[in-house]
């Protein structure tokens, strides 16, 4: 019964050291990362906001990430390592679209080859002027009247760059400097 169990280990051990012998062959490619985007409705459709703070993300399936390209035409794009930046949108009429895109980037210099990308609607709002109290213009004045006025933008008041205003004629607007209160 010796013989038959030491023959039977002998055996299993044959078995076992062979099955185990296959060794792994080929490279294994570099996967590409993926680039997700967050999404904060409240900084992304809130009119009258040109400046945007985005953030995003990158997975890499075989390595790290070491760092994001990112454009606003998917034609020009910069590089930078961190997940988010702010970015000021210029307006060229009453409101725009933008569309962000970025590309993670791995430690192999591999490129995600689907970026992610999302639209940025951004309005400009039109600024408001309110006279303030205790400067109304009485029915008779004299030669002389003084007018206080104050300025605000939904965008920021740094913002208005100027005032116009006329006395009795909407035809002909004088410039004031936004300094000018």
């Amino acid at each position: 019964m010796r013989r038959f169990t030491a023959c039977f280990i002998v055996f299993i051990s044959c078995i076992l050291a062979n099955s185990c012998s296959d060794p792994v062959t080929g490279n294994l490619e570099n996967q590409p990362p993926n680039t997700y985007l967050s999404l904060r409705p409240d900084s992304i459709i809130a009119p009258g906001s040109t400046i945007k703070k985005i953030n995003w993300w990158g997975d890499d399936p075989d390595g790290f990430i070491s760092g994001y390209r990112i454009s606003f035409d998917s034609v020009n794009w910069g590089f930078t390592n961190k997940n988010d930046s702010t970015f000021i949108l210029s307006i060229t009429g009453s409101d725009s679209t933008f569309r962000f895109f970025v590309a993670a980037v791995d430690n192999k210099g591999l490129v995600d080859p689907t970026p992610a990308t999302n639209l940025y609607p951004v309005v400009n709002t039109p600024p408001v002027v309110n006279f303030d109290a205790g400067t109304e213009i009485p029915d008779t004045t004299f030669p002389l009247a003084t007018f206080k006025w104050t300025g605000s933008d939904a965008d920021g008041d740094e913002n208005i760059a100027f005032y116009h205003w006329s006395l009795n004629d909407t035809n002909n607007f004088r410039r004031v400097p936004s300094t000018v209160n």
